[in-house]
Parts: structure tokens; C-alpha cells; sequence
């Protein structure tokens, strides 16, 4: 079953025991949730960091410039975040993206 929320939000941002909402209008609603059982909700989004999770319909540019900087940009509204990347999770996040291009 597809969540109606899935091309709404951009990126979930994790704090604690509470989860931000940050959706694709600029809109930003807090739920009292974890990120963990968030996503649980939503397998299709990519967690890129500890506290963040990104939904890959939002992403504009992947960024893999070096071993220690790498990003992703998210449009928001009318501008465009910057989100950082987990050193650990980038070989993995590559390795899924070029799965994507093969389908």
C-alpha cells in the first residue's frame, strides 16, 4: 500500500524521541515518534545520516566530492538544502543508487 505522504515529504529529520516532517512545499511539522519507527512507515525513503532520511523523488543532486564532504541537495520549497552524507553510508547509498540506473 503507497503512504499519501511519500512525494509530500522531503526529508525526515530525527531529534531524540521526535521526528521533524520537512515537506517538498517548505512546510515542517513535528511528530512525537521516532525516526526508527518512521521509517518503518516509509521503506522507500534512504537514511544518509543518524537523525536524517531523505525521500529520493526530493533529491535534486547527489554530491560525493570527497571522503569526508559529501551531500545531497533537497528542494524544499523554493530553495534547495544541503544535507550531509554519513561517511558510513556512503559506499552503500552508492552501491543502491547504481542498482537504481541498471532497472
Amino acid at each position: 500500500m503507497l503512504n499519501p505522504f511519500q512525494n509530500v515529504v522531503a526529508y525526515f529529520q530525527g531529534y531524540s524521541n521526535y521526528t521533524f516532517f520537512n515537506c517538498s512545499d517548505g512546510r515542517r511539522r513535528l511528530k512525537a515518534e521516532t525516526l526508527s519507527s518512521v521509517l518503518k512507515k516509509f521503506p522507500q525513503f534512504i537514511r544518509v545520516h543518524k537523525s536524517t532520511a531523505i525521500n529520493p523523488e526530493s533529491v535534486e543532486t547527489w554530491n560525493f566530492t570527497s571522503r569526508d564532504i559529501n551531500t545531497v541537495s533537497i528542494r524544499v520549497g523554493n530553495t534547495i538544502r544541503e544535507l550531509a552524507i554519513a561517511r558510513r553510508r556512503v559506499e552503500i547509498i552508492k552501491m543502491g543508487l547504481d542498482k537504481e540506473d541498471e532497472e
